[in-house]
């Protein structure tokens, strides 16, 4: 079974880290295609009110504001 280990490691090893290597390429080029579209978007969200604005991922201000306003719509 360790022998087995053994072989396979060095292999997935290196296909890992290729695969590492191609998307970070890929990632890198299509970051700096949109640019301007991502400025685009920051754009738009700021100028919509915070209770209209999609739930994202690290904005605890934002969610929590708007999970409450939730909340609170319901009660009534």
């Amino acid at each position: 079974m360790l022998s087995r280990f053994l072989y396979a490691a060095p292999l997935m090893l290196a296909l890992g880290l290729g695969c590492w290597v191609i998307s970070g390429s890929e990632a890198e080029a299509s970051g700096r295609a949109n640019t301007n579209s991502n400025a685009a978007y920051r754009q738009a969200i700021r100028q919509t009110p915070i209770l209209e604005r999609p739930s994202r991922p690290g904005h605890f201000y934002g969610n929590t504001v708007r999970r409450l306003n939730g909340i609170r719509a319901s009660r009534s």
